[in-house]
């Protein structure tokens, strides 16, 4: 008899299930799922035995989970960059006090983070040296808005935050530089250079004190090579913003003056809006086309007639313009005696 048991169970393995029997395993499958472990604790431990469980349905259960697993995408998206170069503008830096103010130049949506560093950037490498500092910012709620200024003092308050080592500006020169961090690569806004100038692409950055040049901000850098500590923008700070921009960018208009940026700049700067030229006529045209101007035909004055001691004639006279009667009854006499002479006579009859 426990033979026969035997091979009657293996027969029923062995025998192909019924759609009834599929579904119901199916079912059970189903239940038994929302128990399981998470996907990565799951596949990360063995496959011990389970009492009341199915440990071959198990198991072909977290292989087909592993296998969807495989073919989800990366999440770990592409960072866009905000910023183009120039939409952040130095108004100051000053090393006695790792001082410096920024000017915004286009709208930051809230949000939206870029960094200030003193490390050196290399060119060959498109990259940092190591060490020195990074501060970071990010725009609050509401954004910011063009002409808005942003300070930053090594013993004072600041709008920025420190993000990794330590901010400092040498005594012995500097660079400075803003950008953005997008994952894909470093996006420059802006750079300066105080006391130093920035370092030529063929030789290398070997010190603190050196920089290159970002090929992004061959518009958009100043370059302070001589002595003074400490620089500010000294020009009008109300005009459109494009020219805010071209004259901040010009170093003739800035000063080497020690006095606290943010009591330089306390008034902050007013942008004037851009004209937008006008697309309507300046006179709105008419549907009635206007017509052309004629000139009106110059009226010869007529010779007037010499009066005589005839009595005037009740008739109307005809004008020279209307059709002349066939036969006229009367003329107007408009001669005088004397006003034809005879001057010959030939006599061809008799007497």
């Amino acid at each position: 008899m426990r033979h026969s048991t035997c091979h009657g169970q293996h027969s029923r393995l062995k025998a192909s299930p019924s759609a009834a029997m599929l579904q119901r395993k199916s079912a059970s499958l189903s239940a038994k799922s929302q128990f399981l472990p998470p996907l990565s604790t799951a596949l990360s431990r063995p496959l011990t035995p389970v009492p009341g469980d199915d440990m071959s349905m198990r198991a072909l259960l977290l292989a087909a989970l592993a296998t969807c697993a495989a073919a989800q995408p990366s999440a770990s998206p592409t960072i866009a960059c905000k910023l183009a170069p120039g939409d952040l503008m130095f108004v100051g830096l000053s090393i006695t006090d790792d001082e410096f103010a920024i000017m915004a130049a286009t709208h930051l949506s809230a949000g939206t983070e870029f960094l200030v560093t003193d490390r050196g950037y290399k060119s060959d490498t498109d990259g940092f040296r190591g060490g020195e500092g990074r501060l970071i910012y990010t725009a609050p709620a509401g954004g910011l808005a063009p002409g808005e200024l942003l300070f930053h003092s090594g013993s004072g308050a600041s709008n920025f935050t420190t993000f990794s080592g330590t901010f400092n500006v040498r005594n012995t020169g500097e660079q400075v530089l803003i950008y953005e961090d997008c994952g894909s690569g470093i996006n420059f806004i802006n750079g300066m250079a105080i006391k130093v100038p920035w370092t030529p692409d063929n030789e290398t950055v070997n010190i603190d004190a050196e920089s290159h040049l970002p090929a992004q901000l061959a518009t958009f850098n100043l370059e302070f090579n001589v002595a003074g500590d400490d620089r500010y923008y000294s020009g009008t700070t109300t005009a459109q913003m494009s020219d805010l921009q071209a004259l901040i960018n010009d170093e003739s208009n800035w000063v080497a003056d020690g006095t606290d940026l943010d009591i330089v700049f306390a008034a902050g700067f007013t942008v004037l809006a851009t004209e937008s030229p006008s697309l309507m006529p300046s006179t709105a045209p008419s549907d009635t086309p206007t017509p052309a101007t004629t000139a009106s035909p110059t009226v010869e004055a007529s010779v007037e007639p010499t009066a005589t001691s005839e009595a005037p004639s009740a008739a109307p006279v005809t004008p020279e313009s209307a059709s002349p009667s066939a036969t006229p009854t009367e003329f107007l006499c408009t001669l005088s005696p004397g006003d034809l002479v005879i001057v010959g006579f030939k006599y061809a009859g008799t007497e």
